[in-house]
């Protein structure tokens, strides 16, 4: 009896800490995740100059002995397809090698720690440590390409959220009188710290933009690395407002208009998609606390 306001304490306040690294750890890893992002658009010529360039030979030495030992492994389609996802999740070409190593060894590492631990530690028989080591195998074969997934679609996330933002900016500056490299130019240095990869891909395609020498092969590279259908649609309008002459600054005002319209079907889909998702955790997690918040001091009464 003594001890239950002493419980009660211990775990309100658990639940209090466990409330509070919820609300602060998300904000702490998108500050980390954007100084990163920064950090290597701000330095990449120092990178290139400094530690990239003596890492180049390595890489090229790995990207080598792989075409040799393991030809099927680099074709030409499946180095072009890897090429494309890389650039999707903002990663540099350059680590296509460390990632089919990557993907290589990690089967073999994982599956030879399995059969250890499952071997040596727990004294499973020869079936069963044989058994956890191919599905840790799988799950190491796996875990490179499920990784790469994720880092595109959060990158594609992050770029979707803050990209109504983007074409109002680009729409202010194109009506003020810049034309469109300017005024991507001056959008990149305006979000370089709020929306970090759409500013890292405006710097991008402003350089193509000035060294290629078809314009709509730019822009259609920025709709290609992002993979995202708003930008798509603002690079074909862009690409016909060159095309036949349109004013560019009423394109992006109207389509800004449509991404934020777009943005509020959105918002109210999952609104209207909450309540159903919200059913059983509640049934869960919160009807059991609850009965047992109201029953207990019944039950501890009668019990004394």
């Amino acid at each position: 009896m003594t001890d239950m306001p002493v419980l009660a304490g211990t775990l309100t306040m658990l639940s209090l800490a466990a409330s509070a690294l919820a609300l602060v750890l998300p904000r702490l890893a998108a500050r980390v995740r954007t100084r990163r992002i920064v950090q290597r658009s701000v330095g990449a010529e120092a990178a290139m100059g400094g530690g990239a360039a003596a890492l180049r030979p390595v890489q090229v030495t790995l990207a080598r002995q792989l075409r040799r030992v393991f030809p099927g492994l680099q074709t030409m389609d499946r180095r072009i397809d890897l090429i494309r996802r890389f650039r999707r999740a903002g990663l540099s070409q350059a680590r296509v090698s460390l990632f089919l190593l990557a993907k290589l060894m990690s089967p073999v590492a994982l599956g030879g720690l399995a059969w250890v631990i499952c071997d040596t530690l727990y004294g499973f028989a020869a079936v069963s440590s044989g058994l956890c080591a191919l599905a840790a195998a799988a799950l190491g074969h796996w875990a490179p390409d499920l990784w790469l997934r994720n880092r595109i679609e959060r990158r594609k996330m992050r770029i979707a959220r803050r990209w109504s933002d983007a074409l109002d900016l680009l729409h202010m500056c194109v009506r003020s009188g810049m034309s469109l490299d300017a005024a991507m130019a001056k959008v990149a240095r305006e979000l370089r710290r709020s929306a970090p990869d759409i500013a890292a891909e405006f710097r991008l395609t402003v350089t193509e933009l000035n060294y290629l020498q078809s314009r709509g092969a730019a822009l259609e590279n920025l709709a290609e690395r992002t993979g995202l259908s708003q930008v798509r649609a603002v690079v074909t309008a862009l690409i016909q407002s060159q095309r036949y002459g349109a004013t560019i600054a009423g394109t992006l005002q109207t389509l800004a208009r449509q991404n934020r319209a777009l943005r509020v079907r959105e918002a109210e889909k999952k609104a209207a998609a909450l309540p159903p998702r919200l059913t059983v955790p509640m049934t869960v997690f919160f009807l059991p606390a609850l009965f047992v918040i109201l029953v207990a001091p019944a039950f501890i009464n009668v019990a004394g």
